[in-house]
């Protein structure tokens, strides 16, 4: 073996290996970053959640809601445990046994359930690209979103029913969590309940799911430039059709067919125009989408990189992973940052890529302002009216 220190993942602090002094101002740093990103992720997430669910008689809106209560959640729990680490090393609120429990398995569920959502969607948003004609059962959706969040609410019970620790806080984690050793059915490391909760809550999860995630992506990139190159090429086409077929009309129609005629292409290029904007309304869609799976594969790559190197104890990358500060940090930045800076990046694309959004919260801003500014004016009148 290679020895894996028990006590890692380490904190950011942890891995400075230098004075005290810097450790608290490391700390303090990160934890300030995290509380940061935390509370921006929710307020985000909560002025975006009602526009989807506004909106979800589509598939892909409905996603984006699901997705949005998991990264209002991830947020709200990611709290606690950023005033926990500003607390330098000590419990903090998580020294309430209760909120660590709460804390540990809400970040244990949402950062699985996670992964899921955005499979499912870049999923659904290929398989739109390819075959557009094809119906995605919304039911069939719905039910495999609600499978996913039962196996993972089972698999984050397991250490509140069969452990005596539950989550509990480690002062060099940083956070609550569990190990799978300390379930009381649990025999050794090598038996057969510990492989299969492992591969089930750790190898399918991180890794299947990456690896899905990854490959609907390139299917939906590969889709999107197929798509351009046909329109562009089709653009040209009609273009050069229109203006021979104009040359051949010219002097040859007269009167009444002439403005028949005229009626027809008229009601054509609509058509053709309507066409157009709807197929420019798609490939925006997906551009979206596969710009918010692109943010998720950046920010999560450390997490299948590190599980990767847990699935061989012994390799180069294991114990660079273990040994090197460079790999200490990279795997902090997976415990500590990936799943909240991905709740706080996510409405930050939707609002740079729909317009729709943007003008709803406009509205809903203007509506406020002036909903204020009515009740404002006729207190005045009314308060005028008794004098």
């Amino acid at each position: 073996s290679s020895g894996i220190n028990a006590e890692w993942p380490l904190r950011p602090g942890n891995t400075t290996n230098t004075t005290d002094n810097n450790y608290k101002i490391v700390e303090h740093f990160f934890g300030t970053i995290l509380l940061t990103v935390s509370i921006l992720g929710v307020i985000l997430n909560s002025f975006c959640l009602p526009y989807f669910f506004r909106n979800r008689a589509s598939l892909s809106n409905l996603l984006y809601v699901f997705i949005s209560v998991t990264d209002v959640t991830t947020g709200i729990m990611h709290i606690p445990v950023s005033l926990s680490q500003l607390n330098y090393e000590t419990e903090g609120v998580l020294g309430e046994r209760f909120l660590c429990n709460l804390t540990g398995l809400t970040i244990n569920m949402t950062t699985r359930i996670s992964i899921f959502l955005i499979a499912v969607l870049s999923i659904i948003r290929g398989i739109s690209l390819w075959c557009p004609f094809y119906r995605i059962s919304r039911c069939g959706v719905v039910s495999a979103v609600v499978t996913n969040v039962t196996i993972n609410l089972c698999l984050g019970l397991l250490p509140i029913i069969f452990s005596e620790q539950r989550y509990h806080y480690n002062s060099r984690w940083g956070f609550c969590g569990w190990e799978i050793q300390d379930l009381s059915f649990i025999e050794s490391t090598n038996s057969t309940a510990h492989t299969v909760i492992w591969v089930t809550s750790t190898v399918m999860t991180n890794l299947a799911g990456g690896f899905i995630i990854l490959i609907s992506c390139l299917v939906s990139v590969v889709a999107i430039y197929r798509s351009v190159s046909m329109s562009e090429g089709l653009h040209c086409r009609r273009k050069k059709s229109d203006e021979e077929v104009g040359m051949r009309r010219l002097g040859s129609w007269v009167g009444s067919k002439r403005i028949t005629e005229k009626k027809r292409e008229s009601v054509a290029k609509n058509e053709t125009g309507t066409m157009t904007s709807r197929g420019a309304s798609m490939q925006r869609a997906s551009i979206t989408i596969v710009i918010v799976t692109l943010v998720y594969i950046t920010l999560n790559l450390t997490t299948w990189i590190c599980t990767l190197a847990y699935l061989d104890q012994d390799s180069w990358l294991t114990t660079y992973i273990m040994t090197t500060k460079a790999g200490q940090h990279a795997a902090t930045i997976m415990v500590y940052y990936a799943v909240p800076f991905n709740a706080f990046m996510n409405p930050m694309v939707y609002l740079m890529r729909m317009p729709s959004l943007r003008r709803y919260l406009r509205n809903l801003y203007l509506q406020k302002v002036h909903g204020q500014h009515r009740i404002h004016h006729m207190a005045i009148t009314n308060l005028s009216g008794k004098y």
